[in-house]
């Protein structure tokens, strides 16, 4: 399955995000819209609809 792995640069903390149909982010699944609902209020973004 593809993936990003972020990594902090000052520790060892990593962020494994796995995507395809849905998303998963730190072995947390989730449809890719239930993800924008948590992360774009958060990132001050606007759905353009």
């Amino acid at each position: 399955m593809p993936r990003y792995l972020l990594k902090c640069g000052c520790c060892d903390e990593k962020l494994e995000i796995y995507y395809d149909e849905g998303l998963e982010i730190n072995g947390v699944n989730g449809s890719i819209e239930d993800w924008r609902e948590i992360f774009l209020p958060l990132l001050r973004f606007e759905k353009n609809e």
